[in-house]
């Protein structure tokens, strides 16, 4: 299982609103989402929680099957399979209500997971995993990962509608980051977070993101920050590299945009063969900046097809030509 990386978080189901009223059932949850679209760029994949034994829950174990991705988890729970309620503004942008009690992705069993991670070449965290009831034993999974040499990566991709004790999630949330050597934070991120108080200034957004790196005891090595149709920004100690979507693209909503964009950026790493806790902070500018194309250009093939549809390889490099690299600066 060494060349393995785990991602390890929730599976449900996204009932997005169509232009009739109606609501259509896509598969989806922010690290299912990442999970597929990484496995559909070439890396080895797994996929670490229970799934349900409904007919989502088999739905969910097909796409498993079919991209390639190994189930960590065994048999299938008779828990229900969560749901979110997506609805989209007039620019297709997703906003979302959840329905997460007693279902099956919540009920990861940790003890029975961890001598499966020994020599996993990475996991990834994020999204609903990081809720105040839940975030421990994921932290506990970060940690386990990373003392046995592989690479955490962590996405806060927060949804503080789910959570009402907004100062408990942030600080759940900033605990698993610190585990992190590659971590992603959007700008509404940077704002729920607490770190700051106007999306509309740029500098700021950058010096937010820049402090996860400069936190006691993190293991951080790169932070992504991503703005949306404004494009994402690679941070290390020294170097900002900044890249830009491509002109002229036709957007169908932004569900699991972010989550391709953090499937892109590990997959780009990957290839370079700099996905490893030391090697990370040394990057070159130039691997960075081919890792942040590949990144945006997944993003970008995401937002033209509805729902979370991932692209495969051909498909992202096709869209990675079209990325404009806007800024590598020290």
């Amino acid at each position: 299982m060494s060349a393995l990386f785990v991602a390890a978080g929730e599976a449900l189901i996204d009932l997005i609103q169509q232009p009739d009223g109606r609501y259509e059932a896509c598969l989806g949850g922010s690290v299912f989402n990442f999970c597929i679209a990484l496995a559909r760029l070439r890396v080895p994949t797994a996929y670490a929680n229970p799934l349900s034994h409904d007919p989502f829950g088999r739905r969910f174990a097909q796409r498993l099957q079919e991209d390639g991705v190994r189930m960590l988890s065994g048999a299938s729970d008779d828990a229900p399979t969560s749901l979110a309620v997506v609805s989209l503004d007039a620019q297709g942008k997703a906003s979302y209500s959840f329905h997460r009690a007693h279902v099956a992705d919540r009920r990861i069993d940790v003890e029975a997971l961890l001598p499966q991670l020994g020599q996993a070449a990475g996991v990834h965290i994020g999204g609903l995993a990081l809720v105040p009831d839940d975030v421990g034993r994921y932290v506990r999974i970060a940690q386990a990962v990373a003392a046995a040499g592989g690479v955490v990566s962590v996405d806060a991709n927060l949804r503080p509608a789910v959570v009402p004790e907004a100062a408990r999630y942030a600080e759940g949330v900033l605990q698993a980051l610190a585990q992190g050597h590659l971590v992603k934070v959007s700008d509404e991120d940077l704002l729920h977070l607490g770190l700051v108080a106007d999306l509309q200034d740029e500098q700021a957004l950058v010096v937010a993101a820049r402090s996860l790196l400069q936190r006691p005891g993190v293991a951080t090595r790169i932070v992504a920050l991503t703005r949306g149709a404004q494009g994402a920004d690679l941070l290390t100690g020294s170097l900002q590299v900044r890249a830009e979507p491509p002109e002229g693209l036709v957007v169908q909503d932004t569900v699991g945009a972010g989550d391709c964009f953090m499937a892109g950026l590990v997959a780009g790493l990957h290839a370079a063969g700099v996905l490893q806790p030391a090697a990370l902070g040394s990057a070159s500018p130039p691997v960075l900046a081919d890792a942040l194309q590949l990144a945006v250009a997944g993003a970008s093939v995401d937002v033209t097809r509805v729902g979370c549809d991932p692209a495969r390889w051909e498909d992202a490099q096709a869209m990675k030509a079209r990325v404009k690299l806007a800024t590598i600066a020290g």
